[in-house]
């Protein structure tokens, strides 16, 4: 079964940066990301240190609709551990990233 997984989201000002993290659990597999907001995003799944997204602009997608902002991934990421980065750009408000996990 797919589900879509809420890893981040916050309200930053424009140019405040903020780091998280995420633990995979009870997933197998990551495959998309689905990116909202105005701002960079870089990504890195821990287990094998793969880079997934790196300094990816949010920004070109703004005016797409929610449904074309997927990001196409296939890993496998059983306990895998997500971490990652993301910066405002523009006008202050909301960041998310979700993964589509089965």
């Amino acid at each position: 079964m797919v589900s879509i997984v809420k890893i981040y989201r916050d309200d930053l000002l424009p140019g405040q940066s903020k780091s998280f993290g995420f633990t995979v659990k009870g997933y197998k597999k990551v495959s998309g990301i689905i990116l909202c907001g105005q701002g960079e995003v870089s990504l890195v799944f821990d287990r094998d240190h793969t880079v997934v997204a790196d300094s990816f602009d949010l920004s070109t997608s703004k005016d797409i609709e929610p449904d074309k902002r997927t990001w196409s991934v296939q890993k496998q990421i059983e306990g895998d551990f997500v971490r990652g980065s993301m910066t405002k750009k523009g006008m202050a408000g909301r960041l998310s990233i979700y993964l589509i996990v089965e």
